[in-house]
């Protein structure tokens, strides 16, 4: 696994804290000076003044993303597309926000400063609507699943039995 950290001072990295309809997020230089915050609507036009905002401190190789499944996807999928480096950055668990406090420029700038520290490694996820994460095999005969495995099957699919599922 290789980690893409900046090495030079005019390298821009993103951190951005997503949500349904606005982004915030905080641009580093590549050794961790704040350069800015910005807020922008979750659409195509909040994410070209984004890109725009951050070229404006330097060339822009890196963004940390949270919710890239969710929330940030079409984020992803246009800073990708423009050939920027994405990772998916973890949400803060509740208790460290409430014991740290709350706060959209926080949680941005803590997910440019874990991609500028190499531990924001995670792989975007696609969004796009290919499954893939769970696979069900079904076979015929009398015992399809062996012993107690319709019984594993049925825990799988949240207590629905398997034609009920289908």
């Amino acid at each position: 696994m290789s980690r893409c950290i900046p090495t030079d001072a005019q390298a821009i990295t993103l951190g951005v804290d997503t949500h349904k309809d606005v982004h915030v997020a905080v641009a580093l230089d590549g050794i961790g000076r704040h350069r800015g915050t910005l807020s922008v609507e979750a659409n195509l036009a909040g994410y070209k003044r984004l890109v725009h905002w951050a070229e404006e401190f330097g060339p822009l190789k890196h963004a940390g993303v949270e919710g890239t499944g969710s929330f940030g996807a079409g984020l992803s999928r246009f800073l990708k597309g423009r050939r920027i480096k994405v990772s998916e950055v973890i949400r803060p668990k509740r208790r460290d926000q409430y014991r740290a406090g709350k706060s959209d420029p926080i949680d941005a700038e803590a997910a440019a400063r874990a991609v500028l520290a190499g531990t924001a490694t995670g792989q975007p996820k696609s969004a796009d609507g290919q499954g893939g994460d769970y696979s069900l095999t079904v076979s015929a005969g009398p015992e399809p699943f062996g012993r107690g495995g319709s019984h594993q099957v049925r825990a799988a699919l949240g207590g629905a039995s398997l034609p009920a599922a289908l």
